[in-house]
């Protein structure tokens, strides 16, 4: 699909596309099972996920689309998908209706319309895959769950398990 955006005051139709272009390859790769660990410019082991999080979207979701910032672009990343689903939700719940902007929240509104047509378009994008991205979701906390039970199970007879579950938990 292609969007039709205009320039304003702190961002480009021109970087509107590049944002667009970006949600839609971080959707589509969080769709995807998890790949192999990469490490980055520093060194450090980072999911591949990360890759597709670019700092141009990282910026435009805090500035633009009533995220906190979360310190930082890694910060961000880890609040929303660390693979707890209820993160996830809470994430893409911005991107549920396109009419997010309330009449309680009359500056903000008017401050958020130079926006319109690019969150209006993630949010297209996003619906698109909504479940595709929520099944995902599932079947890994399905996974983590029977993963639980076999831990459990171990434990009943392991004491060394049982202590570390139990501390893990308690």
């Amino acid at each position: 699909m292609t969007y039709k955006f205009t320039s304003v005051e702190f961002m480009t139709a021109k970087e509107k596309e590049t944002v667009i272009k970006n949600w839609i390859k971080f959707l589509v790769e969080l769709t995807k099972d998890k790949g192999d660990n990469f490490t980055d410019k520093y060194g450090n082991e980072m999911p591949k996920l990360f890759q597709f999080f670019t700092k141009r979207l990282y910026e435009h979701l805090h500035l633009h689309c009533e995220f906190i910032a979360h310190y930082n672009q890694w910060g961000f990343f880890q609040e929303y998908f660390s693979g707890d689903i209820t993160d996830l939700k809470r994430f893409f719940g911005h991107f549920e209706t396109t009419s997010r902007y309330m009449d309680d929240y009359q500056d903000i509104s008017e401050a958020m319309d130079d926006y319109q047509d690019i969150n209006e378009a993630m949010s297209v994008e996003y619906l698109k895959v909504k479940d595709k991205i929520f099944n995902k979701a599932d079947e890994e906390t399905d996974d983590k769950f029977e993963l639980l039970k076999e831990l459990v199970k171990r434990a009943e007879t392991d004491k060394e398990m049982r202590e570390k579950l139990i501390t893990k938990f308690f």
